[in-house]
């Protein structure tokens, strides 16, 4: 007898010493990289062999695979954007006796989503929508001093449509579908934020009092023609204007009655600009559009902090100095449903803050139970459509919440949520 020695490379296998660590890091515009490492662990095996036997023949190398999936982060169109639909990536890792050559690898989020963005909040927006499935934003805690409530950041691609609600068909749909609401220069109504475009053609078609749609974005994304399509400019950034002359050329040449600027630039999650770089951007981007279409003045918050919200506003059309062209003032509301005054004082404090402007009321949700938000919208809805000064308002979102009782307002692919019917009818 003797002793022979084995020395054998072995990489990735099952019970073996094998290191793999995946580090995922998300970056802005929810873009993910995925590293790497490999570590190969070199064993010294030793045989003892029958020196009568024939020599055995050198083992084949035995090879195992792993995989692991990457969940992707709601990224709203559309807008995006926020506030359309997100999906999953695997990447599989082989091994074999040699290490392998690195490989860079790219996790792709699509459009939603949100999020709040957002936005699949449907989607998602959605958008952009949630939206990804985008989530409702969480309210503020108090009517004083409302937290910020981040919306959808969108793509400034077109969102792919999807199929899944293509065929669906409302539950509370009549046998044959009102036509929208009519829109005029001087009043829009009553719109939907979404992210999928589909999705929100099923919404659309359970009333006729929904006149016009948005999604924080600037490509209609599968919404149907009789509802008046708004494009926003998310930001001035490249990944939110690159092609947006072009698409507002092709939707003013079709009908756009309205472009919207950017989105929450007093919010430091959302567009993040000062007073004074918005306006000069809103010179460069929205005024060359004034008297084609309304042009609004960036939305801003109903968060009553110094440098956001009405205060924001207020700031932009001082630094603008009677160079910025807009017809009409752009808010969000985030409060309780019991604050339902509160809501009807921002819209008079932001249209002050903008020389006396109509306002547009592209955001709102109150937060409480149904029975509590079902209470706000039947009070809160008539005087809207009454207000003079309002040109018009979208409850946030036209989404899926799995369920009737959700926030968003649809329970289903297929069915308004108890919210949704509320909003759809009153």
């Amino acid at each position: 007898m003797y002793k022979a020695v084995a020395l054998t490379s072995i990489a990735a296998l099952a019970g073996q010493s094998m290191a793999l660590n995946a580090h995922r890091h998300q970056h802005q515009m929810d873009k993910k990289a995925l590293v790497v490492d490999w570590t190969t662990v070199i064993d010294t095996v030793y045989v003892t062999v029958d020196p009568n036997a024939s020599t055995p023949a050198p083992a084949a190398p035995t090879s195992a695979a792993g995989g692991f999936a990457a969940q992707d982060v709601p990224n709203p169109t559309g807008p995006a954007a926020g506030n359309a639909a997100a999906g999953s990536s695997s990447v599989a890792v082989a091994s074999s006796s040699a290490a392998p050559a690195a490989q860079a690898t790219t996790l792709v989020t699509s459009v939603r989503p949100s999020v709040p963005a957002v936005v699949s909040s449907s989607v998602a927006p959605v958008v952009p929508s949630s939206a990804p499935v985008s989530s409702a934003p969480a309210p503020p805690t108090t009517s004083e001093q409302p937290t910020p409530t981040p919306t959808p950041s969108p793509s400034s691609a077109p969102a792919p449509v999807s199929s899944s609600t293509s065929q669906a068909a409302p539950s509370a749909t009549p046998s044959k579908a009102p036509s929208s609401a009519p829109v005029s220069a001087g009043h829009f109504g009553r719109g939907m934020a979404y992210n999928d475009g589909l999705l929100a053609n099923v919404y659309g078609a359970l009333s006729g009092k929904m006149g016009w749609a948005y999604n924080w974005g600037f490509y209609p994304s599968g919404i149907d023609s009789q509802f008046s399509y708004i494009p926003t400019l998310w930001s001035p950034a490249p990944q939110h204007s690159d092609g947006f002359d072009d698409q507002v050329e092709t939707l003013l040449s079709s009908g756009t009655k309205a472009i919207f600027s950017f989105n929450e630039p007093d919010i430091a999650s959302q567009a993040n600009m000062s007073p004074s770089d918005a306006a000069s951007a809103h010179q460069q981007w929205l005024n060359k559009y004034s008297g084609r279409a309304l042009v609004g003045a960036p939305a801003v918050s109903n968060s009553g902090s110094p440098g956001q919200g009405a205060d924001w506003l207020k700031q932009w059309v001082e630094a603008c100095a009677g160079n910025c062209n807009f017809d009409f003032v752009n808010m969000h509301w985030y409060s309780p449903a019991s604050a339902i005054d509160t809501f009807f004082s921002q819209i008079e404090a932001v249209s002050q803050a903008g020389g006396g402007k109509p306002v547009m009321i592209t955001e709102f949700q109150p937060s409480g139970s149904v029975d509590e938000i079902t209470a706000f919208l039947k009070e809160a809805l008539p005087k809207l459509d009454s207000n003079p000064n309002v040109l018009g308002y979208s409850y946030f979102m036209v989404a899926n919440s799995g369920s009737a009782d959700g926030l968003n307002l649809m329970a289903s692919a297929s069915a308004a949520s108890s919210i949704g019917l509320t909003y759809a009818s009153t």
